[in-house]
């Protein structure tokens, strides 16, 4: 349990790209996403809501869920590989 907290503990520079896991994430972000993930995925993080993210896109809330997890098992996927 330790080793896991102080692994995932909050950092203040947690999106600096010094930290090896995010540089993977962007790296497969850059690579393997289209131009409309990465939109959604942005816009979703500055949101924090599906029904927000839906009415910007124009769908709806369920859509934009599905479209979120879809892309975040599509990262995890390839992250999971290392084929980055």
């Amino acid at each position: 349990y330790k080793k896991i907290k102080d692994d995932y503990a909050y950092r203040d520079d947690i999106l600096n790209d010094d930290d090896i896991r995010v540089a993977r994430v962007k790296k497969i972000m850059a690579q393997e996403l289209t131009e409309v993930e990465r939109t959604i995925l942005i816009l979703y993080t500055e949101m924090q809501s599906f029904r927000k993210l839906g009415e910007v896109m124009g769908c709806s809330h369920q859509t934009m869920r599905n479209e979120v997890q879809r892309i975040k098992e599509k990262i995890w996927k390839v992250y999971g590989k290392g084929l980055n």
